[in-house]
């Protein structure tokens, strides 16, 4: 099955060519991986939007999930306002 991932960071970068997974299990962890290599990224740039996400399409457009960063890293020892 053909899958397309398009990346939003405030602006839309769309996938125009997808890629070849067997099953929807299969895509949503490879759309995981990407979102966590996209917010490393953003990391090493000293910053991370927890609002960036992938969102993943049929070949007929139809958004079948959405994988935000804050779905794929964990915060641990911050407290807000601290």
């Amino acid at each position: 099955m053909l899958f397309y991932f398009h990346f939003h960071n405030g602006v839309l970068t769309p996938d125009e060519e997808g890629r070849s997974f067997p099953d929807r299990a299969a895509a949503l962890r490879a759309a995981q991986q990407d979102a966590l290599g996209l917010a490393a990224a953003y990391v090493r740039q000293g910053y991370l939007d927890f609002s960036h996400y992938v969102e993943v399409t049929d070949s007929s457009g139809n958004c079948l999930f959405k994988v935000t960063f804050r779905d794929v890293v964990d915060v641990i020892g911050f407290t807000p306002g601290t």
